[in-house]
């Protein structure tokens, strides 16, 4: 995974990436495939966003940590309860326009493909 590095406002970082919206996902992990959603917004500068982990059946939306936007990469984390323990997942994401692809390493486990595109745009 990238070096995180620190906006100066902040955890999220200003961009000229058009990254508002909400955004399908597939992980492609050993014998599965897991999708879900992400839902990217901007706040006073700063990208904020949500997970929604559709493979689990939950449609709760939860929140992604230490959001770094550089270029067109995205880079992102999530906390993730696996067989009752929690396991920290790194999202890096190459966009490019309305698609996205790249990897996501979950924890010990190694780290996966990931591909999504964007689903719809902030009204």
């Amino acid at each position: 995974m990238k070096e995180r590095k620190k906006s100066p406002e902040g955890d999220g970082a200003t961009s000229k990436l058009d990254l508002p919206g909400t955004w399908s996902y597939e992980i492609e992990a050993p014998d599965q495939s897991r999708p879900g959603r992400f839902i990217f917004r901007e706040e006073n500068g700063e990208i904020k966003g949500g997970i929604t982990d559709e493979a689990s059946g939950s449609s709760a939306t939860r929140e992604l940590d230490q959001i770094v936007v550089d270029g067109n990469t995205v880079s992102f984390s999530f906390m993730w309860e696996m067989s009752g323990q929690g396991v920290k997942l790194e999202f890096d994401l190459d966009v490019s326009g309305d698609e996205f692809k790249g990897t996501v390493t979950v924890g010990a486990f190694g780290s996966f493909p990931i591909t999504g595109a964007r689903i719809s745009r902030p009204e």
